[in-house]
């Protein structure tokens, strides 16, 4: 077996306020499109790492077919061991199922949870029981003594504890800007401030992943008409006919779907209606993103501002 080459990822600074994990991932996407990681792992590295959720760290792994990659990958440091140890929140739940099965009898048997209950749990409720929580601790700190020994438990902030790879490259956090991505690739990734000039741009550049080849009387059209629910509209270039929030990697990160809900509610605030012919849809990634944006509230607000939420 010829084993791949692993690209290092180096990662200092850290993000503005103003950005999100999908700028970020997006920064990421388009500069190893540019590097060239097909076939190759990626590693990722060096203090800004520290700076990273693991929710943010999942997006940019969960992003690696869009970056080309076989595998993105964040070792393992005392963050993640924190994300993974359950927080203990309530035995009542647990007891009652524990005394259930016992009834039944289920030794020697696999016992599998479904239903729309499932997603009303969390995490740490699903883990947890009074003997489960003791072997839980007792597991993480084995498994805590077997990275260290194994010298797989990172820490970021140390350079000596950095792997020698096949190639480094760089990304300074405090750089990551608000971006898009487009007119039809993850990779071309747009910063906002640039969004209406590299448009107009793409609508006159030659056919293909950055262009529309339109010339002369096309671009001066003064856009196409047509009836919607008895009312007369225009379509323009650049006229916004779907609007998603969906991705399985946008939709599991709570920052950012939070965000979109917070800008939805603040939309709806200030009177902004979407235009009856734009198909809206949101469209959670779990069924316990699903239950965060039900107890949280944003769900509500996209329903009120037309974006109709498939599976809530």
């Amino acid at each position: 077996m010829v084993l791949p080459q692993v690209v290092g990822y180096r990662l200092s600074g850290t993000l503005s306020p103003l950005v999100t994990s999908t700028d970020l991932v997006l920064t990421i996407t388009k500069h190893l499109r540019q590097v060239g990681v097909v076939g190759k792992f990626v590693e990722f590295f060096g203090p800004g790492v520290a700076q990273l959720s693991i929710a943010d760290r999942a997006t940019v792994s969960n992003m690696c077919p869009e970056y080309g990659a076989t595998v993105g990958y964040f070792p393992v440091d005392s963050m993640t061991l924190d994300y993974l140890r359950p927080l203990v929140t309530s035995t009542d739940l647990v007891l009652t199922i524990t005394k259930h099965l016992r009834q039944v009898c289920v030794v020697g048997k696999f016992v599998e949870f479904f239903g729309p209950g499932v997603a009303q749990l969390s995490i740490a409720m699903v883990c947890h029981s009074p003997t489960m929580e003791r072997n839980i601790d007792c597991s993480m700190a084995l498994w805590e003594e077997y990275l260290k020994a194994q010298k797989m438990l990172r820490n970021y902030s140390d350079p000596s504890q950095d792997p020698v790879f096949s190639e480094v490259v760089e990304l300074d956090l405090a750089t990551v800007v608000p971006s898009l991505s487009g007119p039809k690739r993850p990779q071309d990734r747009v910063p906002v401030e640039n969004m209406k000039e590299d448009f107009l741009q793409c609508l006159t550049n030659k056919v293909g992943f950055k262009g529309f080849g339109l010339k002369g009387t096309q671009l001066e059209s003064d856009g196409v008409p047509f009836t919607y629910d008895g009312k007369e509209y225009r379509l323009q270039h650049g006229s916004v006919v779907i609007s998603a929030i969906t991705s399985c990697t946008n939709t599991s990160n709570p920052s950012v779907m939070l965000g979109a809900g917070l800008l939805a509610k603040n939309a709806v605030e200030r009177g902004l209606t979407v235009a009856p012919y734009v198909k809206t849809s949101v469209s959670p990634g779990s069924g316990v993103v699903t239950y965060y944006l039900k107890e949280s509230g944003p769900e509500r607000v996209w329903s009120h501002s037309l974006f109709g939420a498939t599976g809530l």
